[in-house]
């Protein structure tokens, strides 16, 4: 039973490096998910809207923690020139 909703909204500066963060994480989407959590992941432009419920506030937390690791390290990626 689902008990818990978070939304998190991601604004990037252009719509290519939300399409390409994009790319990053939608496969995320199905191994997060599981009997205890759904998540759903959409584009918008140069937005991303990350829709995450679960059975606990601890479940809730740990999914939101995983996607925030995610934008930390692609922000460090691209922060580094070549």
């Amino acid at each position: 039973m689902i008990k818990g909703r978070a939304e998190i909204s991601l604004s990037f500066p252009s719509e290519k490096e939300a399409e390409n963060f994009f790319a990053c994480i939608k496969p995320e989407e199905k191994s997060i998910r599981d009997s205890t959590s759904e998540t759903e992941i959409m584009l918008e432009k140069n937005r991303i809207r990350v829709k995450i419920a679960a059975d606990s506030g601890s479940r809730l937390r740990a999914i939101a923690a995983s996607y925030n690791r995610f934008l930390r390290i692609y922000e460090d990626i691209n922060k580094v020139e070549v």
